[in-house]
């Protein structure tokens, strides 16, 4: 899954603030990756020249700061990883699939329910 790149025309909520280069996108691509994170369920923010944000959707609150860099690019940018993106409307699905495994039929549905929730 690629985040996009409104510089080829992609529209996208994935980006707000400055708008990113190609080579941005690609760079915070792979440090996603590399952090295990799906950027399927972040948005990135652009405070600056080499200074970003990635928002994980997330009921879980944390941070983390990283650098990194184009590929052969000497230069570093700074990302912060914020999780908790989106934290209250998670929070009331979560609340919900809860509810729904009081009438889950089986174990299969149960399971399902469940890692619905840890995801």
């Amino acid at each position: 899954m690629l985040i996009g790149d409104p510089n080829k025309g992609h529209i996208t909520n994935y980006y707000f603030g400055e708008c990113t280069t190609e080579e941005e996108v690609a760079a915070i691509q792979k440090t996603a990756e590399r952090e295990g994170i799906d950027v399927l369920n972040t948005r990135v923010e652009k405070h600056g020249p080499d200074n970003f944000t990635l928002h994980v959707a997330s009921i879980d609150e944390k941070e983390k700061d990283v650098v990194f860099g184009p590929e052969g690019d000497e230069s570093k940018s700074k990302l912060k990883i914020k999780w908790g993106d989106f934290k209250e409307d998670l929070q009331k699905a979560v609340n919900g699939l809860k509810k729904a495994m009081e009438y889950a039929a089986n174990e299969h549905q149960r399971g399902a329910l469940e890692n619905y929730i840890k995801s």
